[in-house]
């Protein structure tokens, strides 16, 4: 199932990682007469040296580029929570809600049994520093799932938001195999894009564990 990323809790070291924005608006007013003052800008400036004219031109600010990195990943563990919740958003129609989740083991490669978790946290830098949300593509490549009603699925994409503070971005983004439909071999491609620009990516392989 899709983690609801809104409300995942991951807990690490024996504390819990948490981001909280405060929203604030000044108006300013005057009471004194307005004076306006007309700023033209001047794309070139003439200047006089030993009687000749040189042109000197003003270049404009570079954009800055956002950017993204991973910062952890890994298999988790369920500590408490993770109630299954039905999504309009998700290729199986199904979320979990809620689940406070501690990293077992940081590694690419997921074992497939019942509730287990893989996931990933990433950083967004260089964003407007004057958006508090910005608009966030998600997309996660996976093995084929048949499910219940018999459609065949390998991806999923769907819009999410991201919190902005000081111009970054601090997420989870993960999966937890609830149904057996779900227990599949293969890879499974996470991606975040911005403004059509993918920012990070992270992968996992799920196998089949062999009981002795």
């Amino acid at each position: 199932m899709f983690i609801d990323l809104l409300l995942l809790k991951i807990r690490w070291a024996g504390s819990y990682a948490h981001r909280i924005l405060n929203h604030e608006e000044v108006m300013m007013k005057s009471l004194m007469p307005v004076t306006f003052i007309v700023v033209f800008t001047v794309l070139s400036v003439l200047l006089i040296r030993s009687g000749q004219v040189e042109t000197a031109v003003i270049k404009p600010l570079e954009k800055i580029n956002p950017s993204g990195r991973i910062l952890q990943y890994g298999v988790y563990g369920l500590v408490r929570g993770g109630r299954i919740v039905d999504s309009k958003i998700t290729t199986t129609g199904k979320a979990v809600s809620k689940p406070v989740i501690q990293q077992v083991e940081q590694t690419n490669y997921v074992p497939i049994r019942k509730d287990v978790y893989f996931a990933y946290q990433y950083r967004l830098s260089n964003l407007p520093i004057n958006k508090s949300v910005i608009k966030l593509k998600r997309v996660l490549g996976h093995p084929e799932i048949m499910l219940p009603d018999g459609t065949k699925t390998t991806r999923s994409e769907y819009f999410i938001k991201g919190r902005v503070k000081r111009g970054e971005v601090f997420a989870f983004d993960g999966y937890a195999m609830n149904e057996n439909y779900e227990m599949v071999e293969g890879d499974w491609v996470f991606q975040i894009w911005y403004e059509g620009k993918k920012m990070v990516e992270q992968k996992f392989t799920s196998y089949k564990v062999v009981n002795k």
